[in-house]
């Protein structure tokens, strides 16, 4: 977790793929908006943002505690490639199939990626 003492230390700065859910954080047990997404972690002087470190992403950030996990961005990429691209692959050769696309989306949601399950769900409606 990043951590700032009189303006020096380390901070995030940025975020893609950004994901929302409206839940119980599992910190503070308040039912708050956890947010999931991808950063990069850089050692701010003065609270600003000059060496840039490791890439991460973040999970069930709390919108009240701050509190989250995080994982690097590589070996989360690593495992949601190894999770999701056979899932995709299998939605590829069969669209009509509903318990390929639920799987699917039920992996999507287990990696807090839940702007991507939304779409594919709105795809399989469609």
């Amino acid at each position: 977790m990043p951590a700032t003492i009189n303006g020096i230390g380390t901070t995030y700065a940025g975020r893609k793929n950004v994901s929302t859910q409206r839940a119980t954080c599992e910190s503070c047990h308040k039912l708050t908006t956890l947010t999931s997404y991808d950063t990069r972690e850089f050692f701010c002087f003065v609270f600003i943002p000059l060496i840039p470190m490791t890439k991460y992403r973040i999970f069930d950030e709390c919108a009240s505690c701050r509190r989250h996990r995080r994982l690097p961005l590589v070996q989360f990429q690593q495992q949601h490639d190894n999770a999701v691209n056979p899932l995709r692959e299998a939605v590829k050769r069969s669209p009509n199939d509903a318990q390929a696309r639920h799987e699917l989306i039920g992996a999507l949601v287990g990696f807090s990626m839940t702007s991507d399950a939304e779409a594919e769900a709105r795809a399989a409606v469609q």
